[in-house]
């Protein structure tokens, strides 16, 4: 699925489920998931790399019907008995989207966060981000990134 096809089918199902004051976009920053449902602006996101990153066919499509179910099933159903029932009207599979190969096949952190004295690794990020102000709060140490 291409880029103007995912558009066309999320706006086409956006309006078959009475959802015309949604948005549609795709995130082409997102790295670590496949969509995303954000009920304040009500967008749905479909990550970029769903798109182009060869994931499996038939994935985009099911990811923007998960999405849509969420946004049908409101923000405290999360992946529950509502959902689910979301998810059979929208036609999506009701487990989760990314399976361990697919999560697998998504493109590495760049950088990684470091205590600068005890050396522990705390975590990692695909973007650099202001760091002012952070410290390690097990030894007081300041967090610094390093490349992957």
């Amino acid at each position: 699925m291409n880029r103007l096809e995912a558009v066309t089918l999320a706006n086409q199902l956006l309006c078959d489920f009475d959802l015309e004051n949604w948005t549609f976009k795709i995130n082409t920053r997102a790295k670590t998931r496949l969509g995303c449902c954000k009920y304040y602006p009500k967008v749905i996101e479909l990550s970029a790399w769903c798109l182009d990153g060869g994931v499996v066919p038939g994935k985009a499509e099911d990811t923007i019907r998960h999405e849509i179910a969420h946004a049908i099933a409101g923000m405290d159903a999360g992946h529950g008995p509502v959902w689910r029932k979301a998810c059979m009207v929208t036609g999506a599979n009701p487990n989760r989207c990314a399976s361990q190969q697919v999560i697998n096949e998504m493109p590495a952190a760049k950088f990684k966060l470091v205590c600068d004295k005890c050396h522990k690794k705390l975590g990692e990020r695909h973007r650099r981000s202001d760091m002012n102000n952070r410290f390690h709060r097990n030894c007081g140490g300041d967090i610094s990134f390093k490349l992957n």
